[in-house]
């Protein structure tokens, strides 16, 4: 379904199953997979990628590795932005979701089943494995990464680099590897000048 005032790039793919909210724009070479719902307004950049296949295997009763199927789609709030060649695959039994007026920035992998909260900020080469949820109004710094079902409170900050391996209060500004508080991160940063 692709409602009124839509514009659609050349070499774009829209599959059957997937819909696109009025006003929304795809640049060149974008693909939506079946299941995913687009909400108004929204702009996806040349060769964004939404609804693609989940990474997950299982191993059958003789050993062989299986890949196991992601069907239920991608479902992005209205005025959210998909920067150019980020990724955001399809939920196992409940859809991926981006909440409104989010934004990625180009090169972004958001795993299956992933919750971006409203008016989220991404910047380049973020990536967010399967499960995790991010609040409403997180900012991420560019190449951060955040572990599997991983929680990011809403309105923190994750600086650039940043590996989240835990849960992040809300409001809090988290950086390093393994990410912690900036302050304690500071800490030991200077401790380690001292050495």
């Amino acid at each position: 379904v692709v409602e009124d005032q839509v514009v659609i790039g050349p070499f774009c793919w829209v599959a059957k199953g997937s819909r696109v909210g009025a006003g929304s724009q795809l640049d060149a070479g974008v693909y939506l997979y079946p299941g995913v719902d687009l909400g108004k307004d929204c702009h996806l950049l040349s060769h964004a990628v939404v609804g693609s296949q989940g990474f997950g295997f299982r191993y059958s009763s003789t050993g062989e590795r299986c890949p196991v199927q992601h069907r239920a789609g991608v479902v992005i709030g209205a005025g959210s932005i998909i920067g150019a060649h980020s990724v955001v695959a399809a939920g196992f039994l409940e859809p991926t979701e981006l909440g409104e007026r989010v934004a990625l920035d180009s090169s972004v992998q958001v795993a299956h089943n992933v919750v971006i909260g409203a008016d989220t900020l991404i910047a380049a080469h973020v990536d967010l494995a399967g499960h995790c949820i991010l609040g409403r109004g997180v900012r991420m710094g560019g190449g951060a990464q955040v572990s599997g079902g991983v929680r990011v409170g809403d309105g923190a900050t994750i600086l650039a680099s940043a590996g989240v391996t835990k849960d992040v209060p809300a409001g809090e500004t988290w950086s390093g590897f393994p990410a912690r508080p900036l302050w304690e991160w500071r800490r030991s940063v200077a401790r380690s000048y001292r050495t």
